[in-house]
């Protein structure tokens, strides 16, 4: 459970996934939202899901990957993304949370 964490180190959270680009923002959690229930993405799928190139969509889950929030797995010539840990997905909604409280 995460009920116990505190509204500062939620907000912390919150800004080391996002980074300080708006756009980037949007972008990461949408590709949280779209993993949360035990999925997987390839860099197609959030080229769709981002309605972006797929130059720009690789970053998005590559810079995940390195902040140790999603892995991937190579199927073929595809990577493919899912949360390294199911309490990402809980940590984030309780996150999103205490910020609008």
């Amino acid at each position: 459970s995460v009920g116990h964490v505190p509204r500062h180190h939620a907000c912390l959270f919150i800004n080391k996934l996002l980074g300080t680009r708006p756009t980037a923002n949007r972008s990461r959690l949408k590709i949280l939202y779209a993993l949360r229930h035990d999925q997987e993405l390839c860099v197609c799928d959030i080229t769709t899901l981002l309605e972006v190139k797929v130059a720009i969509a690789f970053h998005h889950p590559y810079n995940l990957r390195d902040l140790k929030i999603l892995k991937y797995r190579n199927g073929g010539k595809l990577a493919y993304y899912s949360l390294r840990d199911r309490r990402v997905s809980e940590i984030l909604n309780y996150s999103l949370r205490q910020l609008v409280a």
